[in-house]
């Protein structure tokens, strides 16, 4: 006996509008998702000018800690802590354009170690903000 011929079928495969078609929606859902990532992007901080605040404030606190190094005893340096204060501060005192550097003057009223030790914060603002608090000790 013999089997009977089968007729042939539809061929498998996609059409050339099944692919047109997947195409377009694909390019759409990637304009969605481009679109989406671009907005999230557009309200993030700029890493430079924030990386910039920092070094200002770091710069300043190393001129402090620098000049509790060179006073000859704590409370001179309480009395003078920041070297860019007063009178006529050296040119490593200027701060960049559109940046403002100032220091919260040393606090020890709330601190354990009182009155062996101060607190003193160095504040950047400008197109990003920066603090930098460190605990300074008659030690």
């Amino acid at each position: 006996m013999r089997r009977p011929l089968k007729a042939p079928g539809p061929a498998a495969g996609f059409t050339l509008i099944e692919l047109v078609v997947f195409i377009v929606v694909a390019g759409l859902m990637a304009v969605g998702i481009m679109a989406a990532f671009s907005g999230s992007l557009s309200g993030a901080p700029n890493t430079g000018t924030m990386t910039q605040a920092m070094h200002l404030a770091q710069q300043r606190m190393a001129l402090i800690l620098a000049s509790k190094r060179l006073a000859p005893d704590y409370a001179t340096f309480i009395a003078n802590y920041d070297p860019c204060a007063g009178g006529a501060p050296p040119a490593v005192c200027t701060p960049l354009p559109g940046y403002t550097v100032s220091v919260t003057p040393p606090a020890a009223s709330a601190l354990a170690c009182a009155p062996n030790c101060d607190q003193i914060s160095v504040n950047v603002t400008g197109p990003s903000n920066a603090s930098l608090t460190v605990l300074v000790a008659d030690f």
